[in-house]
Parts: C-alpha cells; structure tokens; sequence
C-alpha cells in the first residue's frame, strides 16, 4: 500500500510538530527556574505568599515565591535547600524553611552556634545575631536525626517557629523546594 504525497506531508509535520512540542517542554522544564512565577506553577511549581519574617532576609514578607513540587522526586533534601512543608499536627498552614541537618546527621547549637556532626557550620545567610532558643537541645547534649528525619530552621532565627520548637519533621512533611 502506497501512501499519497499529501499523507506523508501531513505525517512529516505531525511528527515535526511533536519532536518540537517535546524539545519544548524539555527546555522549559530545565529553565523553569527563569521563568516569571505563575508560569513556573504551570510547570508543577506551587505558589505561595511569604507571611512573617522567619526567612529575612533570604524571603521577604508577602513575597511570593514558587517551590517545586516535584524536586524531590529524584533526590532528598539536602542541606541549604529552602523547603515548604507541613510542620507536625497541621495540615492547613504551610511553613517555609531552610533544611539544616539531613538523616544521619547530629545536630548540636550552642550559643547560637551551629555544629552538624561535630563541624561548626558557617550560615552566611543568617544576618543577625540570635538569642531566640540559641542553644538546642537544652541539655547540651548532641542529638542524631534518625532515617527520615529533617532539621530546619528559618534565616531569622528569633522570629521562626522551627525544628527548636516543633521537633524533626519527616520527608513526607517536604512538598517541595523553593525555585530560585
């Protein structure tokens, strides 16, 4: 069976068009980073409004932001990312916040300074000295993240409510990362 000129014209440009419309979709997939924030929510991003000052001055009140949704699909969370999630008991409210220490990982704050593992840990993006629950945990003591668990805690460490308060938060609790 032979097909007519014009079928094959036809076919040619559906196929065209397709590996077109595919590159595409790759290519904003991979820029979405650079794209205005409601057309990174078209590609899988979630917009949300910043309210309070727990991330200044990374985040600024009522800015609004896209985090996304699928960037740990791939990969956990790893340490520096900025995460929105769930905190423990709640489900309507959203925090945003800075992952510190990963699973595995043992956690200790004294005066204000942070050790991951024994290693104090420069935080170039915290502009303030802190006195808000600047030793943690109380005892002194260092404590270690079991296999799904996450510390976080925002930039402005005296006005975030964060892992000093609520505790570790779980990797289901992570909806995604912010996009920068």
């Amino acid at each position: 069976m032979r097909l007519s000129r014009t079928v094959m014209v036809v076919l040619a440009f559906i196929v065209v068009g397709c590996l077109a419309a595919g590159i595409g979709v790759y290519l904003l997939e991979q820029n979405k980073r650079s794209l205005p924030a409601p057309l990174q929510a078209l590609l899988g991003g979630k917009l949300v409004k910043v309210l309070g000052q727990a991330m200044y001055p990374t985040l600024q009140d009522g800015q609004v932001v896209t985090f996304d949704t699928r960037a740990y699909r791939d990969h956990a969370p790893r340490r520096g990312d900025i995460v929105v999630f769930a905190p423990p008991g709640e489900k309507a409210r959203l925090f945003i916040t800075r992952v510190i220490a990963i699973p595995g990982d043992r956690v200790r704050i004294t005066n204000g300074v942070l050790a991951i593992n024994g290693q104090t840990v420069p935080e170039p993006y915290v502009s303030e000295k802190w006195s808000y629950a600047n030793t943690w945990p109380v005892a002194g003591n260092t404590l270690a993240l079991n296999s799904n668990d996450y510390f976080v805690m925002g930039d402005n460490r005296d006005q975030s409510m964060d892992s000093r308060s609520f505790g570790y938060i779980g990797r289901e609790a992570i909806l995604g990362k912010l996009l920068r």
